[in-house]
């Protein structure tokens, strides 16, 4: 997909933060929480053992073929941390849009929609969890691959991720290479 087939088309994200979030519908197919169990075991070994979970993609979700020059917007709310995050990303050809509270996450939408999110859960006036719902529940949004970048790492956080449909989990600290690698990873470069 090039860059001006994921233009925002005149949306306007503004009111996304205006109802409530919808709840995640629980899930009560026996397989299905079994299944989930299952990848929340797979993803928690993994962040300990390289720091970064991805699941490629979200089922029914078709992979993004990425741009030259893949846009990221990165939401943290921690000035140092969205800097270094920056400078690993453009290093590795990455255009960046930070977002560090829900005004900015808006404003960064309404201007393009990215290729990726990089998403903090613990926010100054937002959950990263309840954005990630807002995302997969906007139909201009759901397809967004969306990675969790946080130090909340227990297996009720990563399982609340991928139930959620998050495509990646990555535990702070990470290394600026396995960053890198996971995004290329998630986006299937």
């Amino acid at each position: 997909m090039n860059a001006s087939s994921r233009d925002v088309d005149g949306v306007d994200f503004s009111r996304i933060f205006d109802a409530p979030a919808a709840p995640s519908a629980p899930v009560t197919d026996v397989a299905a929480q079994k299944k989930l169990e299952a990848e929340t075991e797979i993803g928690l070994r993994t962040l300990a053992r390289d720091g970064a979970y991805v699941r490629l993609v979200t089922p029914g979700a078709v992979p993004v073929i990425a741009p030259v020059s893949p846009r990221v917007l990165v939401v943290e709310d921690d000035v140092g941390t969205a800097t270094l995050i920056e400078r690993v990303l453009v290093k590795g050809g990455f255009t960046v849009i930070r977002a560090h509270h829900r005004a900015e996450i808006v404003a960064a939408l309404n201007q393009a929609v990215p290729d990726l999110v990089l998403l903090d859960v613990m926010l100054p006036d937002a959950n990263g969890f309840d954005v990630l719902m807002r995302i997969r529940a906007h139909r201009k949004l759901a397809e967004v691959p969306v990675m969790m970048l946080t130090s909340l790492d227990s297996a009720e956080d990563v399982g609340q991720g991928l139930a959620l449909g998050v495509n990646g989990y990555l535990s702070k600290p990470i290394s600026p290479a396995t960053l890198l690698a996971s995004i290329h990873e998630c986006l299937g470069d």
